[in-house]
């Protein structure tokens, strides 16, 4: 009668230890999600925020990984970025209100709690299909890159074929500005993080055609690899007299002056691409120097620079 008493104590206390949960049975983040280790699971979507992110029945925001879309607005000015409404409408269209499947990579989360995957309705690979429409961009970031490859070569396709954002005209400033010039020096008073500087004058530059991880981001995390980039940055340029070349859109919604920045002769935007510091993020109508990044890019891939090592 003692080992019917001992396996009743030990059922006890596995229970007050455990929660009671089943061996190999899934754990569930909310009704109809199954545990996020298992690497894929499904969920309903209540709404798209932007035309790469995504809230679920949960309330867990979802970001999709390897791409990049113009954000729908922008809360200090009031306006959504150009082309930012359109991608947003075709996210929408494809996962509000809908099941989808959710696939994870290596790193789960970003800083800021959102959720990273590659988001799919029945046989539509909805971020493959957003850069495919050229409503995203490619956008490669370590160690979340299983689908790279795909996206890039969509991004291509919808380059060539000039559709979504690969296909508008950009708005321009007002005329009279006093960067009319198509180049003009000034002094670097700091660097915001890897791809942005104030002058002495106070007017931030944003570099073109590239694109750095943010220095910043809540809760009080950079992005991997931000402050790598932010340092390399400053070490070029602060507190330096810099050279800074203009193309046809001179300016962002946020006001920012658009630049190519050269210290001398040295292309500084060049050089934190081939250093694995930023990645090549152009848009038109400013792509004069797109294939001297595409060249130092895939230079700094194949070398495991920076973002693209294996760390």
């Amino acid at each position: 009668m003692k080992k019917p008493i001992f396996f009743i104590n030990s059922l006890l206390l596995w229970f007050v230890f455990t929660g009671g949960a089943l061996i190999g049975s899934p754990d569930t983040l909310s009704a109809g999600e199954t545990k996020q280790k298992s690497k894929v699971f499904e969920a309903k979507v209540i709404s798209a925020l932007d035309g790469d992110t995504i809230v679920l029945e949960s309330g867990q925001k979802v970001r999709y990984i390897g791409i990049d879309a113009p954000e729908s607005y922008l809360p200090k000015l009031g306006v959504s970025q150009f082309y930012g409404k359109e991608p947003w409408e075709y996210n929408k269209k494809l996962v509000e209100g809908k099941k989808v499947k959710l696939e994870l990579d290596v790193q789960e989360k970003d800083p800021t709690g959102r959720l990273l995957a590659y988001v799919y309705v029945g046989d539509t690979f909805v971020n493959a299909e957003l850069v495919k429409q050229g409503h995203a961009l490619a956008a490669r970031y370590p160690p979340n890159t299983k689908h790279q490859d795909l996206f890039e070569k969509l991004e291509r396709e919808a380059k060539e074929k000039k559709i979504g954002l690969w296909g508008r005209k950009i708005p321009h400033p007002k005329k009279g500005s006093e960067y009319q010039g198509k180049s003009f020096e000034g002094v670097v008073k700091k660097a915001i993080d890897g791809d942005t500087i104030v002058l002495a004058s106070g007017q931030e530059v944003r570099y073109i055609g590239i694109d750095a991880p943010e220095m910043k981001a809540p809760p009080k995390q950079g992005r991997y690899y931000g402050k790598e980039s932010y340092e390399l940055n400053k070490k070029l340029v602060e507190g330096k007299k810099v050279r800074l070349e203009l193309e046809e859109q001179k300016m962002d919604f946020e006001r920012r002056l658009l630049a190519h920045v050269f210290v001398g002769d040295f292309f500084v935007s060049a050089e934190l691409v081939k250093q694995g510091r930023a990645r090549v993020a152009t848009f038109p109508p400013n792509i004069k120097y797109e294939e001297l990044f595409i060249k130092l890019e895939k230079e700094a891939i194949e070398k495991k620079r920076g973002i693209w090592s294996d760390k």
